[in-house]
C-alpha cells in the first residue's frame, strides 16, 4: 500500500514537470512572442513591470520585453487560471483533512471497543477465578521466589562503595502477583552462626508495589547501610571465617486477592577473579 502510494506521487511529480514545460516552451514558441520580437512593440509595458525583477528572471527564456507584452495582454486568463488553481488546492485540501478526521474518529471507536472487549475479559476471569476450588486456585496462583543474582557490590570505601548484593525475583506461578513490595537488608556475621541464630523479619509489609506477571522478574536491592572496617573487607569478600549476608521478605497479592509471603537468606562471597558466589541460607528460604 505504502509503495502504491509513494508511486502515485512520483507519477504525479513527472505529470506537473511534462505539463508545466509543455506550457512554458508552447508559450516561447506561440506566434505572438515571434510576433513581438519582430513587432518590437512591447516597450510600452517594460516600464510597467520594471518594479518586479524577478518577473524578468522567470521569463527570460521568452525575452523580457515580449514576455511581459504577453503576461499583460492575457492578464485576465493568468487571474482565472490562478483563481482554479487555488480553488482545486483548497478543495484537495479540505478532501484530505476530511479523510484524516473519519480515520481518527474510526480508529477512537475501534480502541473504546478494544478497551472495552478488555474489560469484559477481566471480568470473566475475575468470575472464573472466584468460582475455582482451593486446590485449582493453588494450581494457577502467582508463586514469587528469590534467587541469587550476579549484580552486586563490595565494599571500596574511596569509590562510596559498599556491600550490596542484587538478588533475582521471580513469579513462577501462572497468573500474575500483584501489589509486589520487598524489604531487604544486608548483614555481616560470622561464621558460623551463633547457635540459634534467625535472620530479622520485617514486623510491618512496605507499600505495596507494582505487578508482576507469570515468569516475569524483578531486580532487588540489599545491601549494608553503614561501611565497616576496612581491615575486614577481604574476609569478607572470601566468606571463610566472617561473611556477607542478605535477607528479607516478599510481600504479594495473588489474583484471587489472598496475601502471601516469601522469606530469603542468601550469603555472598566473591571469587579471587571478582565473581559473585552465592549460597542458599537453611532455614530462611520459605514462603507460604
Amino acid at each position: 500500500m505504502l509503495i502504491n502510494k509513494n508511486l502515485k506521487n512520483i507519477l504525479a511529480l513527472w505529470v506537473s514537470v511534462i505539463v508545466v514545460g509543455f506550457l512554458a516552451f508552447s508559450i516561447i514558441g506561440s506566434p505572438f512572442i515571434s510576433g513581438c520580437y519582430e513587432a518590437n512593440n512591447a516597450d510600452k509595458y517594460y516600464q510597467y513591470y520594471s518594479n518586479y525583477p524577478w518577473v524578468f528572471f522567470i521569463l527570460g527564456l521568452g525575452g523580457i520585453r515580449c514576455s511581459v507584452h504577453f503576461i499583460h495582454t492575457y492578464e485576465s486568463f493568468f487571474v482565472v487560471m490562478a483563481t482554479i488553481a487555488i480553488a482545486v488546492y483548497t478543495w484537495r485540501l479540505w478532501v484530505s483533512t476530511n479523510r484524516l478526521w473519519k480515520a481518527s474518529e474510526q480508529q477512537s471507536k475501534d480502541m473504546d471497543r478494544a478497551i472495552k472487549a478488555s474489560e469484559r475479559s477481566a471480568q470473566a476471569a475475575e468470575i472464573s477465578a472466584g468460582q475455582m476450588g482451593l486446590a485449582e486456585q493453588r494450581e494457577i496462583r502467582a508463586y514469587l521466589h528469590v534467587l541469587i543474582g550476579e549484580g552486586g557490590l563490595y565494599q571500596e570505601r574511596d569509590k562510596g562503595f559498599k556491600f550490596v548484593a542484587r538478588p533475582i525475583l521471580v513469579n513462577y506461578g501462572k497468573t500474575p502477583a500483584y501489589g509486589v513490595g520487598y524489604v531487604a537488608d544486608g548483614h555481616i556475621l560470622n561464621i558460623p552462626f551463633a547457635p540459634g541464630y534467625k535472620f530479622p523479619k520485617p514486623q510491618i509489609s512496605p507499600e505495596e508495589g507494582s505487578t508482576m506477571g507469570p515468569t516475569q522478574n524483578f531486580t532487588l536491592f540489599a545491601g549494608m547501610q553503614d561501611f565497616v572496617d576496612d581491615s575486614l573487607v577481604e574476609n569478607i569478600k572470601s566468606g571463610i571465617d566472617i561473611g556477607f549476608f542478605i535477607s528479607g521478605t516478599i510481600f504479594y497479592r495473588d489474583i484471587f486477592g489472598k496475601p502471601h509471603y516469601t522469606h530469603f537468606g542468601q550469603k555472598i562471597s566473591w571469587t579471587p577473579d571478582g565473581k559473585i558466589s552465592g549460597l542458599y541460607i537453611q532455614g530462611e528460604n520459605d514462603a507460604d
